[in-house]
């Protein structure tokens, strides 16, 4: 196992044995990459005090020679603390389905995770969030897979959105920023 120093957030945390978790990190490159985190449910954990989701972290992971097998985290530390009081918020929700949702990964994808995080912690409105979100995840994935965005109702529905009838609102969304916003794909 070689040792990798790597920047990102963390965008999913599940509880694993007693004590373990098993993280997901979306590094620079838009990477998602998962890990072992040996012990940081104990309470003297020096690990478990900076795993908080959508902080931005430092991680030390010792990547897996394999890829059946997972990275195990030595050490992380948290570079930029994502407020607590946000985590429930249905915009954090969502932006986090977005990502480990996607199929794809790149910088851009990373670049729309840290900006996103921003407009979540500003003081906007809940349902503004979620649209400037949705707006701009569907412009990132249009030049990806040219506009067809199949799975993305399958994480939306009308109990987490809030919008009444929100497939025709995102079959309209799709139409709207097709024809009226200029997508480079160079």
């Amino acid at each position: 196992m070689a040792e990798s120093i790597l920047q990102g957030f963390l965008i999913k945390k599940i509880d694993y044995r007693i004590f373990d978790e098993i993280i997901t990190i979306l590094d620079k490159n838009g990477n998602r990459i998962n890990c072992i985190s040996l012990g940081s449910k104990k309470i003297n954990s020096k690990n478990s005090r900076n795993l908080f989701i959508g902080s931005f972290n430092e991680f030390i992971i010792f990547r897996s020679s394999s890829e059946k097998r997972l990275s195990k985290l030595k050490k992380t530390t948290t570079i930029k603390i994502f407020d607590w009081k946000h985590t429930n918020d249905k915009s954090f929700i969502l932006l986090n389905k977005c990502i480990l949702n996607s199929l794809y990964t790149s910088v851009e994808f990373f670049l729309f995770y840290k900006n996103m995080i921003d407009v979540i912690e500003s003081n906007q409105n809940e349902q503004i969030k979620i649209l400037i979100i949705l707006k701009n995840f569907i412009t990132l994935s249009m030049l990806y897979i040219d506009g067809d965005i199949p799975y993305l109702n399958e994480f939306l529905n009308e109990k987490f959105v809030m919008i009444p009838n929100h497939k025709n609102f995102i079959n309209n969304l799709i139409l709207y920023l097709k024809n009226n916003v200029n997508i480079n794909l160079a």
